[in-house]
């Protein structure tokens, strides 16, 4: 199973079909909880680090600090914090605002699907293909 640093497994969001719904959003990769990291003496060590599968397909970024919160740090590592505002939720509230919104709809209108699982297995046959000449060169 794959996990985030400080150890939150990566959740597959799937949303049931909606048999009534007015329109179907098709997204490429669900998102992720950003946090900021911070160094024990409370300097930036990551500005935004990815620590947790977004809760819902499309997140708002709502109830950031309560996921945050909820991230076992060891208290040597630091602590994560509330990242600077836009960093959770963008991609929900552009959907709402620039594309459901217009149209008259809501979320309960829309069929929200992500095809991560595609754009994982692109992404390892990208890097493959990337790295089979330097692979070739270590066997010889």
């Amino acid at each position: 199973m794959h996990q985030f640093p400080f150890g939150s497994a990566l959740q597959t969001l799937i949303q049931a079909p909606l048999k009534n719904a007015h329109v179907f959003i098709l997204g490429v990769y669900a998102s992720a909880v950003h946090a900021r990291w911070l160094n024990a003496d409370g300097s930036t060590r990551v500005a935004a680090l990815a620590i947790a599968s977004e809760p819902c397909i499309f997140w708002r970024g709502e109830g950031e600090a309560e996921i945050i919160k909820s991230i076992n740090v060891p208290p040597a590592a630091g602590c994560l914090v509330v990242p600077n505002a836009g960093m959770n939720g963008p991609s929900g509230n552009a959907l709402d605002q620039l594309y459901l919104e217009p149209l008259g709809l809501t979320r309960a209108d829309a069929w929200l699907c992500v095809k991560f699982r595609l754009f994982i297995n692109t992404l390892i046959e990208e890097l493959r293909l990337f790295l089979a000449p330097v692979i070739e060169n270590i066997d010889r």
